[in-house]
């Protein structure tokens, strides 16, 4: 793993999004494979926000998850910093991102509250929704043509 985190942090030097997401990852996730790794917060929302700011959709919307929850004695909630992650996501078409951004809209947690906006990316959502189920339905080598 830290063999991993150092080509990570070099692809992320090189302007890599994805090399950044990665590390940022290994900097603050819980999964098994990780455990051993003492978790670098600090650095893991830095590379985080680098890959998202390299307009990687997934980076903005985990981070925006990190603010939602909070982490215990290492990151305070924080629904601004949430809904404007959420947001950068959605635009960026994370689906899970815009479904969030709506429910905040309806709650007014970390945005003023707003029906109208919420209802907005409500259908934004729903239609990335759809969207991804109609590309589940297409079969293997549906709508080529014999030469």
């Amino acid at each position: 793993m830290d063999e991993a985190y150092d080509y990570y942090l070099k692809g992320c030097s090189a302007g890599n999004a994805d090399s950044c997401l990665n590390g940022g990852l290994l900097c603050v996730s819980n999964t098994p494979v990780n455990a051993q790794r003492e978790k670098d917060y600090k650095q893991g929302l830095e590379l985080l926000d680098k890959a998202c700011l390299g307009n990687n959709a997934l980076s903005c919307y985990y981070i925006s998850g990190i603010f939602i929850q909070g982490v215990k004695d290492a990151i305070n909630k924080d629904m601004s910093k949430a809904f404007s992650y959420s947001l950068k996501a959605c635009e960026l078409g994370n689906m899970y991102a815009c479904a969030n951004i709506s429910q905040m809209y309806h709650k007014g947690d970390g945005v003023e509250k707003n029906e109208e906006k919420s209802k907005e990316y409500k259908e934004k959502a729903l239609d990335m929704q759809k969207q991804l189920k109609e590309q589940m339905e297409i079969q293997f080598q549906q709508g080529t043509q014999k030469l």
